[in-house]
C-alpha cells in the first residue's frame, strides 16, 4: 500500500512537470513568434537599407558604400531604401529603389498610392557633400537632386535659399574659407536674404573684398560679391547676375560675417 502511494505521487509529479514544461515551451514559442513578427516588418535583406525605424537603429547603412563602390567599378547594382520617417505611427515606409545600369540611375518612389520615377546621372556620397547626404544629382525631373539619406550632424545642412538646400559656402578673399556649420552659413545667408538699402553701380567704383560662392546640394553654385568695411561695420552684397546694384547689409549681420572671417 505504501509503495503504491509513493508510485502514484511520483507519477502525479511527473505529469505536473510535463504540463508545466509544456506551458513554458508554448509561451516561449508564442514569444518567439511575436518577436519574429515584429522584426519581420523591418527585417532587411542584403539589398535593403532601412532608415528611421521607430525606436530602433537604421539597418544595412553600409550597403550605400558597397553600392558606391560598384558604381565606381561600373557594375550594375540595385538598392532599396525603406524610410519610416513619413509614417511612424502606422509603420508604413516609403520605398525608394535606385537601379544602376548602363551608367544611369533609375529612381522610383512608392508610398501607398503615390508613385514617382526619375532618371539621374550622378550618385554622390557624404564624402562628396561635406558629410551631409547620400543623394542623386543631375536628374531629368528633380532639378535640386534627390536626397536618399541625410547624414548631416546637428547644426549642419539646414539652410536653404528659395527651397534649395545649401551644402556649403566658399568665400574667396586674401585666402579661401569653407563654411559648413549652421552659424557661419547663416551669417552669409542673412546678408543675402535680408534686403537693405540699394546701392547702384557699386561694382564700377569699388572692387569687392570677397567673392561668396553658395554651393547647393544639387551641385549648382550661386555667386555674390561682398564689400566690407570692418572698422565701420558696414557692408554691401551683390548678386553676380545683377551687377548694376547691390544692397546694404544690416550691421548685426556684418558683425557675424566678420567673426566668421576672423
Amino acid at each position: 500500500m505504501i509503495k503504491f502511494i509513493i508510485f502514484f505521487r511520483e507519477e502525479l509529479n511527473l505529469k505536473e512537470t510535463l504540463i508545466v514544461g509544456g506551458l513554458c515551451l508554448s509561451i516561449a514559442a508564442l514569444t518567439a513568434c511575436s518577436n519574429g513578427g515584429e522584426e519581420a516588418s523591418t527585417e532587411a535583406n542584403k539589398n535593403e537599407i532601412i532608415i528611421h525605424i521607430p525606436k530602433e537603429k537604421s539597418r544595412n547603412l553600409e550597403r550605400f558604400e558597397t553600392f558606391s563602390q560598384n558604381v565606381k567599378d561600373k557594375k550594375n547594382d540595385e538598392i532599396q531604401i525603406k524610410n519610416y520617417l513619413t509614417d511612424e505611427e502606422a509603420k508604413v515606409p516609403t520605398l525608394q529603389t535606385v537601379t544602376y545600369q548602363n551608367e544611369k540611375f533609375t529612381f522610383t518612389y512608392k508610398y501607398k498610392n503615390d508613385y514617382r520615377k526619375d532618371i539621374c546621372n550622378k550618385f554622390v556620397t557624404p564624402q562628396e557633400t561635406h558629410d551631409i547626404a547620400y543623394m542623386l544629382r543631375d536628374c531629368e525631373q528633380s532639378e535640386d537632386g534627390i536626397i536618399l539619406h541625410n547624414t548631416a550632424k546637428d547644426g549642419e545642412g539646414v539652410h536653404s535659399i528659395k527651397d534649395k538646400s545649401i551644402e556649403f559656402i566658399e568665400v574667396e578673399g586674401d585666402k579661401t574659407y569653407i563654411f559648413v556649420k549652421q552659424f557661419d552659413v547663416g551669417a552669409f545667408l542673412n546678408a543675402i536674404t535680408h534686403i537693405g538699402h540699394t546701392h547702384s553701380n557699386i561694382s564700377s567704383t569699388h572692387k569687392p573684398n570677397f567673392k561668396v560662392n553658395v554651393h547647393f546640394l544639387s551641385g549648382t553654385t550661386q555667386t555674390y560679391y561682398l564689400w566690407i568695411d570692418k572698422e565701420k561695420s558696414q557692408g554691401v552684397i551683390m548678386d553676380s547676375e545683377q551687377t548694376n546694384q547691390g544692397h546694404e547689409i544690416d550691421k548685426i549681420f556684418i558683425d557675424d560675417i566678420i567673426k566668421a572671417l576672423n
